[in-house]
């Protein structure tokens, strides 16, 4: 008899355990994120400050919600690799260079998932090291965890010029001098 018992206590305790963790369909988002160049002569290996850098966001989600938001918010980890947006970069949803950037907003937002493109707009020459959450809202209230995502690439400033020069020893000749500087950043490394 005293084995039969134990036997049914196992299997109960089994059940209730399965039933506490059935996942919440709400929770239930991913999101990739890949680079989406169009233009032949741009790649993440030729940035410039200011370029726009096309990227494309796809939504993955198993429920369908009218009242759904998806924020991609960048998230600050640290003080090095320009992860300051705003100062060291811009988050734009279009690529317009009239487009003023909104200093206060830290995050773009989708309404319903897919495909989606948005652009990463560097203003300062380095490496940037980029982190963000897409985190996903209901009636403006976060619903499960944040995915993470992380962007990486470098940006160059480059400066083409000329100076008028005087030859030596000759004040009526003047020559022009060009230069071209290339400006990788401020960081270590």
């Amino acid at each position: 008899m005293r084995k039969i018992i134990f036997i049914i206590g196992i299997f109960l305790v089994a059940c209730s355990k399965d039933k506490g963790s059935a996942p919440n369909n709400l929770n239930t988002y991913q999101a990739t994120v890949k680079e989406n160049f169009t233009d032949p002569f741009k790649r993440i290996e030729n940035i410039q400050v200011e370029d726009f850098i096309p990227y494309t966001l796809a939504i993955e989600d198993s429920v369908d919600d009218e009242n759904v938001e998806y924020r991609l918010t960048s998230v600050r980890e640290s003080q090095d690799y320009h992860q300051t947006i705003g100062k060291d970069f811009g988050l734009y949803l279009k690529k317009d260079d009239n487009a003023p950037y909104d200093l206060e907003k830290k995050y773009i937002s989708f309404s319903k998932k897919g495909n989606y493109d948005f652009y990463i707009r560097p203003f300062v020459p380095g490496t940037f090291k980029l982190n963000f959450e897409l985190r996903k809202f209901i009636n403006n209230k976060p619903i499960g965890r944040a995915v993470k995502i992380n962007i990486i690439f470098n940006a160059v400033k480059i400066i083409v010029g000329y100076e008028k020069k005087q030859e030596e020893g000759n004040k009526d000749k003047y020559y022009n001098s060009y230069y071209i500087i290339i400006k990788d950043g401020d960081e270590d490394g």
